[in-house]
Order: structure tokens, then C-alpha cells, then sequence
């Protein structure tokens, strides 16, 4: 079992990284999904947490699409 996340300060880091749209491709999988959604809940009401996650993954897709590969 792969032991992620292990500390907020990791969490953090991710959420960051999913939020400025840093995040490789490689490392955004399902878990990484669910834990940033996970501290989003932990931190603000749904309706916060659900746009924050919609707004950070649209720059996500805007920032992929203008890295070939």
C-alpha cells in the first residue's frame, strides 16, 4: 500500500498543485481526486467546496490542453 499523504502539509502541497494547475498528469489520479475533495469538505461548506473543485479542475483542462503530449 502506497502511504500518501501521510501529513496536512502533503495535503496541502496537493491541493495547491491541483489548484494552480501544477499537478502532472501522471501523479492526478482517482486517490489524489478524493483527498483533495475530501479536505475541500473538511474546510468548506459543499456548495464552496463543489465550486472550488469545479473551478480548479476547468483550469486544470485549460493548462493540459496547452502542453502538448
Amino acid at each position: 500500500m502506497d502511504e500518501k499523504y501521510k501529513s496536512e502539509d502533503e495535503i496541502i502541497a496537493l491541493v495547491n498543485s491541483f489548484e494552480d494547475a501544477s499537478i502532472a498528469r501522471g501523479v492526478w489520479k482517482h486517490g489524489e481526486h478524493l483527498v483533495v475533495a475530501l479536505y475541500y469538505v473538511s474546510k468548506y461548506d459543499l456548495e464552496t467546496a463543489i465550486a472550488r473543485t469545479r473551478a480548479a479542475a476547468q483550469e486544470a483542462m485549460r493548462a493540459a490542453a496547452a502542453v502538448p503530449g
